[in-house]
């Protein structure tokens, strides 16, 4: 729907250059809003992925080295369970972007069908 996205002030600054930017968040198949220039789509994600485990590695050097911090990455519940019993903060990544499984979206056409997402 155009004029959506209007509660969105730090995404429309990023994306758009003001806090105050309505634009169409409907999505597939359409995507008319979601380009690689958007700061908070997908060229993000790699910065916040670095920056993640930049954290962790900061942490574990503040603790002695790797794996002594408090915040630890996790990617499987049985590496969250040993972090979480060592008293630790395990972390689960998550990511969201705009190009899920590589469909992308132009002139409000899908590269991809229902089916695959």
């Amino acid at each position: 729907m155009i004029g959506a996205g209007a509660a969105a002030p730090m995404q429309n600054f990023l994306d758009y250059g003001s806090p105050v930017a309505p634009h169409d968040t409907t999505g597939w198949p359409k995507l008319t809003s979601w380009a690689h220039t958007n700061l908070t789509y997908e060229d993000s994600t790699r910065l916040e992925l670095d920056d993640i485990h930049k954290l962790q590695n900061y942490v574990d050097a503040q603790a002695g080295g790797p794996g002594k911090g408090f915040f630890q990455i996790v990617t499987d519940p049985f590496q969250a369970r040993r972090v979480i019993d060592d008293g630790k903060l395990a972390v689960v990544l998550e990511v969201e972007i705009s190009e899920p499984f590589g469909c992308r979206g132009t002139d409000g056409v899908s590269s991809c069908s229902q089916a695959q997402l």
